[in-house]
């Protein structure tokens, strides 16, 4: 049996699937988090899902009446920026790991008490970061006219490089980058076999990945609990006792989010301040982040537990504004999403490159909201620098 991937590269249908995912397996509450239910964020969410769909539909039937312009780059030229920015970012890389006196998996092994968050230099680790995704997209397209070892290997490289830093959220929307390229660039079919293969291995290499960077989180079967840190999560059916680290590690990623999210709803925590205070806090420079706001409101809304901190990409935004204006908000986010994904997948190359990283916030919204980071803008800024770049090599 084959799967055609062609039907999760649409956004409405990966964001209703992402949700729809996230909603059952948080349902179960298989850790005994506390999963509380709550018919607002429910709403929302149910409505959002309609709503994209709508709004797909819609920019396809505008979009699909006006005259298709593929607008493919310079080859050449994207081969040569590629690996000048390859040597910029090793160089990048050297010079960090100098600063910072190792690399995270090495302080693992040889047992320091450093950790991936140490792993890190204002502005140059950022930079580091855009122009790894860069280069990882780049040579994904190369790829797809014409196969070479050289970006293969290149390729691996950067997956290697990002594993070793023990950073989970670095690593999972890098690849997702990636998948969000090679669905518009490729036509992707492949055995269930493989696939759920391909799943399990992510879920297994995802749990050993955090057991290095948080060794504190993994399970005492024994005992039903956390170990160190936390003594209230435990393991609720009999058959999770016996399965790897990295399938509860997932479990935890994927749902304890939106448990956070009802969980503060439902305590009646959410109470907007109708200013952009935690919105926007992704688009500014760290080196600045922590002068401009209070370092005390450290979370957009109420968590249960601070050792699962994440919110989803709706906290922000409700902490920030009323249900209504979220709605809208979302909309909005979904309108230009529709679009850059029309204009990619008919074949325009700088809309396959924007739609990336967009696709990539798009699986992770569960999660946090990438969409209004520093990465998105960067990476947008440089489509549009590349664009200009190849439109004069062109006249020449």
């Amino acid at each position: 049996m084959t799967i055609d991937l062609k039907i999760i590269k649409r956004p409405d249908f990966a964001f209703i699937i992402v949700w729809i995912l996230v909603y059952i397996l948080a349902s179960l509450d298989i850790l005994n988090f506390g999963y509380i239910y709550s018919v607002k964020i429910a709403l929302l969410i149910i409505s959002n899902c309609i709503g994209f769909l709508l709004i797909y539909s819609l920019c396809k039937f505008i979009l699909n009446k006006k005259d298709k312009q593929i607008d493919e780059p310079n080859l050449i030229l994207l081969e040569k920026l590629t690996k000048n920015l390859l040597v910029i970012w090793l160089i990048l890389f050297v010079y960090i790991i100098y600063e910072c006196n190792g690399i995270p998996i090495f302080w693992k092994i040889y047992g320091e008490s450093k950790g991936y968050v140490d792993f890190y230099v204002p502005i140059f680790s950022g930079l580091m970061n855009l122009i790894r995704i860069i280069i990882f997209c780049n040579s994904i397209y190369l790829i797809s006219k014409k196969f070479s070892w050289k970006y293969a290997i290149i390729l691996t490289l950067i997956i290697i490089s990002s594993l070793i830093e023990l950073s989970r959220g670095n690593i999972i929307f890098l690849l997702l980058c990636g998948f969000g390229l090679a669905v518009t660039t490729f036509n992707i079919i492949i055995k269930l076999k493989y696939l759920l293969f391909t799943i399990l291995f992510g879920i297994l290499l995802f749990g050993y990945v955090e057991s290095l960077r948080s060794p504190s989180s993994n399970y005492s079967y024994n005992t039903c609990e956390l170990k160190d840190k936390i003594t209230d999560v435990c393991l609720k059916y009999k058959i999770t006792y016996y399965l790897p680290n990295g399938f509860i590690a997932t479990y935890l990623y994927i749902t304890t989010p939106i448990a956070n999210l009802n969980y503060a709803e439902t305590r009646g925590d959410i109470k907007p301040s109708n200013i952009p205070y935690y919105s926007i806090q992704g688009l500014i420079p760290s080196t600045y982040r922590d002068k401009i706001f209070d370092s005390k409101r450290k979370y957009p809304i109420l968590i249960k537990n601070e050792v699962f901190n994440a919110t989803t990409f709706y906290s922000p935004l409700l902490a920030d504004f009323d249900y209504l204006w979220v709605f809208i908000i979302v909309t909005i986010i979904q309108l230009i999403i529709s679009y850059i994904f029309i204009k990619a997948n008919s074949g325009n190359f700088y809309y396959q490159l924007i739609y990336a990283p967009i696709y990539a916030s798009l699986l992770l919204s569960f999660f946090y909201n990438y969409f209004l980071t520093q990465i998105i803008i960067y990476f947008i800024a440089y489509v549009f620098l590349l664009k200009i770049i190849n439109s004069f090599e062109n006249a020449e």
